[in-house]
């Protein structure tokens, strides 16, 4: 958990302001200011970079969600997790500025993540303090190379359809699975209960996006096609 806040919240401290209004420079040091905080494991400082009668806090990548919608619960878990020592490089600053409302998106890069991040900040006092930080870590829903693409075919044929049009369209898609160098599996199923919304499903697996490209364009995949124009009442696919 403790590394999680601080993936978040920690940035490297060094960064050019040339070309930023004096708003804008403001603002960025109020946002490095509190990951200096982080850091420093300064929990009182870190506070008071935080708007505290109205915060939110928003963290996701591919395998998990952290929400916080007010000022004690977010606190609270923020004592436990202070400190660290991570060097991250943000760029692509833009701002959006009215008044004593700001807005502020950029991107935070590091070894292992890509994060695409904002902050909404409201000037109190004169000060810029954080309301909304929300950060979402891109990089965690690309696909793993290890992992092999998989797709989902579900189909229903028209009534009275010759079922030996079915069966060639299910034989060329297991003749393919020895045809496509990374085609790796192909299973039909024809579905169990009466109420389907559709009558079979075929399941394939790629090693990678080359053989599905490859599985594409494929003599049998094209005429798979072609015999399902006048016989398919209804199709869905799903990769994945």
């Amino acid at each position: 958990m403790r590394s999680i806040y601080l993936v978040l919240l920690c940035s490297c401290l060094g960064y050019v302001l040339v070309g930023q209004s004096k708003e804008e420079m403001a603002i960025r040091k109020v946002i490095d200011a509190e990951t200096h905080a982080v850091f420093s494991e300064d929990f009182e400082a870190w506070a008071s970079h935080w708007y505290k009668d109205q915060v939110h806090f928003l963290y996701t990548d591919k395998e998990a969600v952290f929400q916080f919608e007010d000022w004690n619960t977010l606190a609270e878990t923020m004592k436990e997790n202070l400190g660290g020592d991570v060097n991250f490089h943000r760029t692509n600053f833009k701002y959006l500025i009215d008044g004593n409302l700001a807005w502020v998106s950029f991107d935070q890069k590091e070894k292992d993540q890509y994060k695409k991040e904002q902050r909404t900040l409201v000037k109190k006092d004169g000060t810029w303090k954080i309301v909304n930080m929300t950060a979402a870590d891109v990089k965690s829903y690309e696909r793993d190379p290890a992992t092999p693409i998989r797709r989902i075919i579900y189909v229903s044929y028209k009534d009275g359809t010759d079922p030996k049009k079915i069966t060639t369209s299910k034989n060329k898609f297991y003749e393919m699975v020895d045809l496509i160098d990374g085609m790796e599996k192909a299973v039909w199923m024809k579905a169990t209960e009466p109420n389907s919304a559709y009558q079979y499903s075929l399941l394939l697996e790629f090693k990678d996006e080359k053989a599905l490209e490859t599985y594409e364009v494929h003599p049998n995949h094209l005429a798979v096609m072609e015999i399902g124009k006048d016989i398919v009442s209804g199709v869905l696919v799903q990769t994945f």
